[in-house]
């Protein structure tokens, strides 16, 4: 008995001073413009606070960012929305492997940021917003190659993070036309 009580205590003490080190990330962050959910898989459990730093996400402008940090990694967006401007698909991925997301295109870059330009009507119907994602755990992994990417673990991430960027900004931030029309999942990677 003495045995059990004794196993009890061991895992009420253990269970709660591991507690004080977990990385409580909020349910909206970015100046509340994207779900917490799709960072928490980028970011360690243990560590580190986790901290926020924003730019230009309080008001729509023409472009944003956000910087995401806990437990000694990181994972940043940036959004540029320039109405009549120009990004013809077979130009934009010769830049890397090729990405989509429906009808959103782009590239995936040698340290794995994924650059995705999200149809989003304003001027012309053939305007897009460009949106960029990144995180510290694929860029590691990727040894910051200048060759053309090849695949790491951290991609499946990156690109279930880069989706839910782009359908969260052209659906709830900068309101897209037609944005309803981007599908769930994760951002599709084209590997030769």
């Amino acid at each position: 008995m003495a045995l059990l009580i004794s196993s009890g205590v061991w895992w009420v003490v253990t269970k709660y001073a591991s507690d004080d080190n977990a990385i409580h990330i909020p349910p909206r962050v970015c100046d509340e413009r994207i779900s917490g959910e799709s960072v928490s898989a980028l970011l360690p459990k243990e560590g580190a606070d986790f901290k926020e730093e924003t730019r230009d996400l309080k008001q729509i402008r023409g472009h944003g960012e956000c910087t995401l940090q806990a437990g000694g990694e990181d994972a940043f967006f940036s959004y540029i929305y320039v109405p009549g401007s120009t990004y013809p698909r077979d130009r934009v991925q010769l830049h890397g492997v090729p990405i989509s997301l429906g009808e959103a295109y782009g590239y995936m870059a040698a340290n794995h940021a994924m650059l995705l330009y999200v149809p989003c009507a304003g001027q012309k119907t053939t305007d897009r917003m460009l949106v960029k994602a990144s995180s510290s755990l694929a860029d590691q992994e990727a040894n910051n190659s200048r060759d053309r990417a090849k695949p790491v673990t951290g991609d499946a991430k990156v690109a279930a993070f880069a989706a839910d960027v782009a359908r969260d900004l052209a659906r709830n931030w900068i309101n897209c036309p037609n944005a309803d029309k981007l599908p769930e999942g994760p951002v599709k990677i084209h590997w030769p």
